[in-house]
């Protein structure tokens, strides 16, 4: 039998705004990567200052300090660092593609603040049978994703999704 995924969590993340860490992360350098150089690395690696340091971090860099919106960017920031490398698959959407890896635990801070996960499988836009995931061939709400104005969120589509990257779903 091939080697079919499983992962019990799905999450998209966009790769910088209009997609400009696609090449740096998808080709170049096989990571993850988010911004919010304004949040303490040191502070969401410990895990127990999520509602402490980092949110108050965050309501400092949102529009009139919003908490809701600050709570939405600590959740992004939480799925980065917590979502366990053996049970999730990574997506994102470039290239007229679905690319999906898996990430390693470990993650580093760049000159530039920002922050990676290395991929433990790298990103690929083809399913297991070696078949372009292009748009055209996948479902509109998968899609949807899309639009998601935030960095990271999960995947609802999550056992589509796995199925369609097993090659299961035409």
């Amino acid at each position: 039998m091939k080697n079919e995924i499983q992962a019990g969590r799905a999450i998209y993340i966009k790769l910088g705004v209009g997609g400009e860490w696609d090449d740096y992360c998808l080709k170049e350098n096989q990571v993850l990567r988010i911004g919010y150089r304004e949040i303490d690395h040191d502070a969401c690696i410990s895990r127990d200052k999520w509602d402490s340091t980092v949110r108050k971090q965050c309501r400092s860099i949102v529009k009139g300090g919003n908490l809701i919106a600050a709570k939405n960017f600590v959740g992004q920031l939480r799925k980065f660092y917590e979502a366990p490398s053996k049970e999730t698959i990574w997506i994102t959407f470039s290239g007229g593609c679905l690319w999906w890896c898996m990430a390693s635990d470990e993650i580093e801070v760049l000159d530039d603040l920002c922050k990676i996960r290395k991929t433990s499988r790298h990103w690929s836009n083809k399913d297991t049978n070696g078949r372009r995931l292009t748009f055209d061939t996948l479902s509109g709400r998968l899609l949807a994703m899309k639009g998601f104005m935030g960095a990271i969120c999960e995947v609802k589509e999550k056992d589509y999704l796995i199925d369609r990257i097993n090659g299961r779903t035409p």
